[in-house]
């Protein structure tokens, strides 16, 4: 669950206040559409997907004033609606739904067919009242359309061989604005869980702030890009804005992390389109996870792309190095394979923060605490305070899983003696005094030295003479 992608941007149509879970491309274009040249979102999760991710959240963007196709038929006996439909969603999409109503097979019954951008999308069986073809639209083509009876009880009109349109809804998408982006973030609930953020191909302050205090309110890592024109410099200003003078302020940069250059990927007609690197990074990301877990950087051969098939500028090794230096992720074409090349948070508190998968395992380890510890809130703290033995158990239960899978930092003695496990838990008397205990708190202490991340491997290659011992 800590690999999902929560992602926000424009799509041909989709959800709009509340994030919509995909696990595909052919999940996704149910609920958001194909490709348009005015989106983001459809290139950005066909990445995701192709190079590897397995789970998005997904929110579609649009302007404030955006509204919602509608569709009435009048009845065949009577004025009024007989039937109305609101499309599920905002955006001008509507004008290519239809609906064509007909005479069912059985004597007093009518069926419906819904047909989207050319496409027949569902077709019911017979259906007696206006309330049943109502309830039959809502349950089968939910993602298109809310339908209703109207106040009309008679049948719809026939339109066979003529279907009726869905009157548009409006939509401005050069109105939309990175206050808008950033303001979406805020449905990506706590509740649903850690993972990656992003809003691909907005930046600036505006959209790294919000994407920074989302990170931190809710446990999930930022993913940050530059503009697509942005130079080396430029990125390594920008950036430089957000590693941190306080240690408040470094803390909160340990949820960050900047990705340069953008990225090429095939567009499907035999050549390529430049994207912003968010969900190539996600995707490694995930493979990381799943691989191994939250320690495990998505970088290095792990990230090798399969989609991705280059850079929209060159990085060379000393371009690399600078970018290090100016704590943003790299992305590098090596053995002829773009690859993230970097692990690096943007915190200038390089002690505790120098790599973004020290917060990404701190998420995981406290998302999971919480879930485990739920069921104690509310138990009875007794005499014998057996709860602290119940609740000390179950930390360790998941820091040593950490441990075993390699995300603790243990230490061992040259004869394989294992000294410190990399990590304690403590819930003892001396941080939980009886008053605390009578006013409901029970506490419990954590602490994880967090295996660290070989960025960089240094060889020294000495030749010696013929007649020089090696």
């Amino acid at each position: 669950p800590a690999s999902t992608y929560f992602v926000v941007g424009e799509a041909e149509r989709g959800p709009t206040d509340a994030p919509q879970i995909v696990r595909s491309m052919t999940e996704f274009s149910k609920y958001f559409g194909g490709f348009t040249t005015t989106g983001v979102l459809y290139q950005q999760l066909q990445t995701f997907f192709e190079e590897g991710g397995t789970q998005a959240q997904v929110l579609r963007v649009v302007n404030s004033t955006a509204t919602a196709g509608t569709f009435t038929v009048t009845g065949r006996s009577s004025s009024g609606a007989a039937l109305t439909a609101t499309a599920a969603n905002k955006g001008t999409w509507a004008s290519k739904l239809r609906l064509e109503l007909e005479d069912g097979v059985s004597s007093g019954t009518y069926r419906v067919t819904v047909n989207y951008d050319g496409a027949v999308v569902y077709k019911s069986g017979d259906l007696a009242s206006n309330t049943a073809a109502a309830a039959a639209l809502n349950a089968n083509v939910p993602h298109l359309m809310v339908a209703a009876a109207g106040a009309n009880a008679s049948f719809p009109a026939n339109t066979a061989g003529t279907p009726v349109a869905f009157v548009a809804g409006t939509e401005n998408l050069a109105s939309i604005t990175d206050a808008n982006v950033a303001a979406a973030l805020s449905l990506f609930g706590e509740e649903l869980g850690a993972g990656a953020v992003a809003c691909p191909s907005r930046n600036g302050s505006t959209i790294w702030t919000a994407l920074r205090d989302h990170a931190v309110a809710t446990r999930r890592i930022a993913l940050c890009a530059f503009g697509s024109s942005d130079t080396v410099d430029a990125a390594k200003t920008a950036a430089a804005n957000y590693t941190g003078s306080t240690d408040g302020e470094k803390v909160k940069a340990s949820y960050m992390a900047f990705y340069w250059p953008w990225v090429k990927v095939p567009d499907g007609a035999g050549s390529t389109r430049t994207i912003s690197p968010e969900s190539f990074v996600a995707a490694a990301r995930a493979k990381a996870h799943e691989t191994a877990g939250p320690w495990r950087p998505g970088a290095g051969l792990l990230s090798s792309s399969a989609f991705v098939s280059g850079l929209a500028s060159s990085v060379t090794k000393t371009i690399a190095d600078g970018l290090d230096t100016g704590r943003i992720n790299p992305l590098r074409v090596i053995d002829g394979t773009v690859r993230v090349y970097g692990a690096r948070s943007v915190s200038a508190d390089e002690t505790n923060w120098r790599f973004i998968t020290y917060r990404d395992t701190l998420n995981y380890l406290t998302v999971r605490s919480e879930q485990a510890l739920e069921k104690y809130v509310f138990s009875v703290i007794d005499g014998r305070k057996s709860i602290f033995a119940k609740v000390a158990s179950e930390l360790v239960s998941i820091v040593e899983d950490i441990r075993s899978r390699g995300g603790a930092f243990e230490l061992v003695a040259a004869n394989g003696q294992l000294l410190d496990r990399g990590y304690t838990v403590e819930v003892s008397d001396a941080i939980n005094p009886t008053a605390d205990l009578a006013a409901g708190i029970l506490r419990a202490r954590v602490g994880i030295r967090v295996s660290s991340v070989a960025d960089t491997v240094t060889v020294t290659i000495t030749k010696s003479a013929l007649t020089t011992a090696v």
